[in-house]
């Protein structure tokens, strides 16, 4: 599907991701990859478990959560000898849930829309969206914005189109605002996350997508709430050189990839011949002093 440029607020996570656009995600693929990487496209699914996914639900649109995710029970099919299935249930059909095994064969997949969340999985993103709303730094933040924004522009540079899904947008703090779940939200824990994940390429990306949309945010926060006891809940923001140096990364590979459709070539690793590797530094034998 190919999204008129705009802005799409209350954008459901399922549309956004039928959008045919480059978003940071896709463009992360640089980091370790090639324009052939990219030119792959894999496509993002909507339909595997994220507790990720379940935890944003809960905070940004509690009104959809119900219609978007349902507590796993056991199926409710019928065993050869007339008991009732022990298997935990994987879809949804008229209002039932059922084993892969015992879905009836009229199923095809129509109510795929809705997730069936594990137990484990369901008590742990109620936990992470109680501690998120009960910290009062977060919630403030939270409180009055709009959520879940999808913005659709055009690079100038490159010419690609660019999409981005926004948490929430503060108009009073002049902010975007972007959950992230996360093991361990210490400051060296959530900064190896960042460079892992490239977080503040995606804070870079969807600060110039909503500039390009007459949008313009001065600040960006994580919201980083852990996904384990005991729940703690950190509001981090990147410094102006993260950003900056983030923004440069993604000028480059963006015009990188412009020229790749300009000229519909996609060079992998291989077509920079024959790369001679060495040892990395921490590996070399120091100089005795």
């Amino acid at each position: 599907m190919n999204p008129e440029l705009g802005v799409y607020p209350s954008v459901p996570f399922s549309t956004y991701t039928s959008w045919d656009a480059v978003n940071s995600s896709r463009l992360n693929k640089m980091t370790n990859g090639s324009p052939k990487h990219f030119e792959r496209n894999l496509q993002e699914s909507s339909s595997s478990l994220n507790l990720g996914r379940v935890y944003h639900s809960l905070v940004l649109t509690p009104e959809n959560f119900s219609s978007e995710f349902l507590l796993q029970e056991k199926c409710f099919g019928q065993t050869a000898k007339g008991d009732r299935c022990k298997k935990a249930g994987q879809v949804v059909f008229e209002g039932h849930q059922f084993c892969k095994t015992h879905a009836p064969s009229a199923y095809l997949g129509s109510d795929n829309s809705t997730q069936i969340v594990p137990v484990s999985a369901w008590d742990t993103a109620h936990r992470m969206m109680e501690a998120t709303l009960g910290f009062g730094l977060a919630a403030d933040l939270l409180g009055d914005t709009q959520r879940e924004i999808g913005y659709v522009w055009e690079e100038p540079t490159s010419g690609l189109v660019c999409k981005g899904l926004i948490d929430a947008d503060n108009v009073d703090a002049d902010a975007i605002i972007d959950l992230k779940s996360t093991r361990g939200v210490s400051p060296d824990e959530f900064k190896r996350s960042i460079l892992k994940y490239g977080y503040h390429r995606q804070a870079a990306f969807y600060l110039n997508g909503a500039s390009h949309r007459n949008r313009p945010r001065e600040n960006f926060f994580w919201v980083a709430q852990e996904s384990v006891g005991p729940f703690d809940c950190v509001v981090y923001k990147p410094t102006q050189e993260m950003l900056d140096d983030a923004a440069q990364t993604l000028f480059r590979w963006l015009n990188d990839i412009g020229n790749c459709v300009t000229n519909d070539k996609w060079p992998g690793f291989g077509e920079y011949g024959v790369i001679e590797l060495d040892l990395p530094g921490w590996m070399k034998p120091r100089d005795e002093e």
